[in-house]
């Protein structure tokens, strides 16, 4: 039997690109490990043990194992690396948004048969540093009941400022699955603020914070004018 399944799935919510196009069907996750030379540097005061420092650091051979899916374009890709023997940009984007993105060389894309299952194999080897990075926890959309918001809201900016033409004023922030507070207090995703009064002739400032977890979050700020 040959698996032929079309409908590509992340293993584990996993997702695996390379070159910006996901890898289908892939059930075996590789991570980037590195290693480092050992260099003696063991001299007449080493008190007879060697002794040693890392020295340069080198990645290593990581290999994506999946069920064959010949009309997979991210399976393409990897067939088509190996048998060019270029250098691709692999990233590994986990459910919690964490990510590794590595460069690496490809040097085999090959078929296995797996207990009647066609399976494949695509080795490569890290070049270079893995790059690990977290996505921030932001906002989706975020409006002032009073006023406009300058600039325009972007979720990668995170100061802001308004003139408001009343007062008291609410604020409506948005991040599915976050929690919110709007100057330390709490707020439900897509709902307004409880009333933000302002001083006149003052700038009244609004702080909304976005939290996912214990380790993460971040801060908005509005600077408002009355």
């Amino acid at each position: 039997m040959v698996y032929t399944k079309s409908q590509a799935q992340a293993f584990q919510n996993i997702v695996c690109t390379i070159d910006g196009t996901a890898i289908g069907e892939v059930t075996k996750v590789p991570t980037p490990q590195t290693t480092a030379d050992e260099i003696e540097v063991t001299n007449q005061d080493s008190q007879g043990y060697k002794e040693y420092i890392a020295g340069l650091k080198e990645g290593n051979e990581v290999e994506f194992v999946g069920n064959y899916v010949s009309t997979d374009a991210g399976q393409i890709l990897c067939r088509a690396a190996a048998d060019a023997g270029t250098t691709n940009t692999f990233v590994l984007t986990f459910p919690s948004a964490n990510t590794v993105t590595f460069s690496a060389a490809v040097k085999t894309f090959d078929y296995i048969e797996d207990g009647g299952v066609l399976r494949f194999s695509c080795k490569a080897k890290v070049s270079g540093k893995p790059t690990y990075a977290a996505d921030p926890v932001q906002l989706s959309a975020l409006t002032i009941s009073s006023g406009t918001l300058y600039p325009t809201f972007a979720a990668g900016t995170y100061n802001y400022f308004a003139t408001a033409s009343a007062s008291p004023i609410t604020v409506t922030p948005t991040s599915a699955g976050a929690t919110i507070t709007v100057n330390g207090t709490a707020v439900t995703s897509g709902q307004a603020s409880g009333n933000i009064t302002l001083t006149t002739g003052a700038i009244n400032e609004v702080i909304i914070s976005v939290a996912k977890d214990a380790k993460t979050t971040t801060f908005y700020k509005i600077l408002v004018g009355r």
